[in-house]
């Protein structure tokens, strides 16, 4: 559902949306995001070549309720917390991520464009709030580029880091199911900051119709599962 509202005002224009429904997305067999009772709103500000941004999007988010690894890191955290209680403080702090439940996903975006005509920018900082192993995270993305007749060469630039620092743990060593439920937990935590640079070259040849050429180098620290990566490394 999308309701937008439009009004002018002298050489402003003013944009509201409304926004809600679901969605569901097989990853792989084992990660299937799902997202209910979503609900967002966006507003715009446009005078002249500019343009203002701001937006925010919260759901009802479910991801480990089919998620093989998550089940198996739960079952450990019980099993360990009762089978040692030393280890149940510790535990007790993280449990909650792997716990399996519905939980609260937010999304927040302020944005500006500037579009005089021989050339264009743009700028986004946006950011994830959820209380799970799905890390929080924020990102800053610039646009700059130019026009030149038919053909817009652009450069752009990225950075995603996750809010929290590296959250992996350290169990006592020796025992194997203490090590195997710390590689578990330690799978889902690994840090995934990630930068990308490009450049690209848009060719407009008649109305309506353009040509897209894009090179981008993405630097990841990637080495657990992700939304995007098994464990295994597959996709």
């Amino acid at each position: 559902i999308d309701l937008t509202l439009d009004l002018d005002y002298g050489a402003t224009l003013f944009r509201a949306q409304l926004f809600g429904g679901v969605s569901e997305d097989r990853i792989y067999d084992e990660l299937e995001p799902d997202a209910r009772e979503s609900l967002g709103i966006a507003l715009s500000v446009r005078r002249g070549p500019l343009q203002l941004r701001l937006s925010h999007v919260s759901s009802s988010f479910d991801i480990d309720s089919e998620n093989g690894a998550v089940a198996r890191v739960d079952a450990g955290i019980r099993q360990l917390s009762q089978g040692v209680p030393a280890l149940a403080p510790l535990l007790g702090t993280i449990a909650d991520d792997f716990s399996g439940e519905r939980v609260p996903l937010r999304f927040y975006a302020v944005g500006a464009s500037l579009d005089p005509g021989p050339w264009f920018s743009d700028v986004e900082f946006a950011s994830r709030r959820i209380d799970s192993w799905v890390s929080n995270i924020d990102s800053l993305s610039l646009v700059l580029g130019a026009r030149v007749g038919a053909f817009s060469p652009y450069l752009f630039a990225s950075d995603l880091s996750e809010t929290d620092g590296d959250r992996r743990v350290e169990l006592p060593d020796g025992n194997p199911d203490i090590d195997a439920l710390e590689s578990g937990i330690n799978q889902l935590y690994e840090p995934r900051d990630q930068r990308t640079a490009g450049l690209g070259l848009r060719w407009d040849p008649v109305a309506r119709v353009a040509l897209k050429a894009q090179v981008e180098r993405v630097s990841r620290e990637v080495i657990g599962t992700s939304l995007r990566r098994r464990a295994d490394g597959n996709r």
